[in-house]
């Protein structure tokens, strides 16, 4: 008999867990819905309260930006990339390879942000929020001026940089909402080394 590797959680590390105790105390992890005339960022700006929105499965945007960024995706087999604080030498299973991508972006996240949104309801949202750039740790980049607008509830930023051990995946949020404490962003990285169709 072979013994199990004991799972090791990269939340656990204190290179997620001590940005993530920094953000919070200094508060910069909370966002504030925006509304007209939309300030520059947002962070500070305060509304009247609406109508209860409606409880109901909850709605994704995605943005693949991430999986372009040389800096983090292995997108030559000769690269060295950084995620979440720790630096990997590419090698060819671990590059993203056209075929990778097209599998992650149009099979793997759709299929289980379809069991997540089957899975959980949630308040909608009916607000707009700005999502600062910089706001994901661990170097996930954030389009400039992104929002989170009422047509979703959570904003998704996906990754495909490599991952330690035998992580297949792993997920964190990013910011969450001043009026209710709930995610509103969030990044999810998948290791392309395990990124096949079987």
């Amino acid at each position: 008999h072979v013994a199990a590797a004991a799972h090791v959680c990269i939340h656990d590390s204190d290179d997620v867990q001590r940005p993530l105790r920094e953000a919070l105390q200094i508060g910069t992890l909370f966002v504030d819905p925006i509304t007209p005339p939309y300030p520059d960022h947002g962070l500070h700006a305060r509304f009247e309260a609406l109508a209860e929105p409606m409880v109901a499965p909850i709605r994704f945007k995605l943005s693949t930006l991430n999986l372009v960024n040389a800096s983090t995706t292995c997108l030559t087999s000769t690269a060295t990339v950084t995620m979440a604080g720790k630096s990997f030498v590419c090698n060819s299973e671990l590059v993203l390879t056209a075929a990778k991508k097209d599998l992650l972006v149009n099979t793997i996240v759709p299929r289980a942000f379809t069991i997540v949104s089957n899975a959980i309801s949630v308040k909608r949202n009916a607000q707009t929020f700005s999502i600062p750039v910089g706001s994901c740790f661990g170097g996930i980049a954030i389009p400039a001026s992104d929002q989170l607008s009422p047509s979703a509830d959570y904003a998704f930023y996906v990754a495909a940089s490599p991952t330690e051990g035998t992580t297949i995946a792993w997920a964190s949020f990013c910011l969450i909402a001043s009026v209710g404490k709930r995610p509103m962003s969030g990044r999810i990285n998948f290791s392309p080394q395990y990124l096949t169709a079987t």
